[in-house]
């Protein structure tokens, strides 16, 4: 810790004894921290993040190496799990789609010189974003076997901040996969299975 030192004292030593009259340099504290650290978060799903993270870099950056990102469970950073590493001039960062929310709160952003990492960080409170639609609907007014049409609806989120669109497939039971439906996959998808330029508001289409 700096405490109240002002200078940095070098003595010559002998043998004998220790000079008295010493050469000295002032002290001066180099302070670099990011600032205005941003990010939303476009993975959509409940207990997942994604998205970009951004920063303004510090007005001085000479003697900083790098960036260092973590997610962390504090805004002090304790507990932290390492986003990435990134140079001085890049002043963003990706965070991966389905990354687990885990119990992180926080975004925290260190610079690094040449000899350590910066102690105290500069963090950033993350939220969550989960987007589902709800009240699925569809009513099949095409009478033929083998064949559907007619109007699919839903509810939209309570939080569309970042959807852009809706993407509809057509999909079959799987319970042994864990999961409750799968989109169809393979040779045999038609076009127009995945529609996937339905605007954000729109809560309905036709099939």
């Amino acid at each position: 810790p700096l405490l109240s030192f002002t200078h940095v004292l070098v003595y010559a030593r002998s043998s004998l004894a220790e000079q008295t009259t010493p050469t000295s340099v002032a002290i001066s504290d180099s302070v670099a921290s990011v600032a205005g650290i941003s990010w939303f978060d476009k993975d959509l799903d409940d207990s997942e993040l994604g998205g970009l993270v951004t920063w303004t870099p510090p007005t001085q950056t000479g003697l900083v190496e790098m960036y260092r990102v973590y997610l962390a469970e504090t805004a002090a950073g304790l507990r932290r799990s390492a986003v990435g590493d990134v140079v001085v001039g890049v002043n963003e960062i990706l965070l991966p789609p389905e990354t687990p929310l885990r119990s992180f709160t926080h975004f925290v952003v260190y610079t690094r010189s040449l000899l350590s990492e910066q102690t105290t960080p500069v963090a950033f409170a993350l939220e969550d974003i989960y987007s589902q639609v709800d009240n699925v609907t569809f009513d099949d007014y095409d009478l033929d076997v083998a064949e559907l049409g007619g109007l699919l609806a839903w509810s939209p989120p309570a939080d569309i901040s970042q959807v852009t669109h809706y993407v509809v497939y057509r999909g079959v039971l799987d319970g042994a996969r864990g999961c409750p439906v799968r989109p169809e996959e393979g040779d045999d998808v038609l076009e127009g299975d995945d529609i996937s330029n339905i605007s954000n508001g729109s809560g309905w289409l036709d099939v």
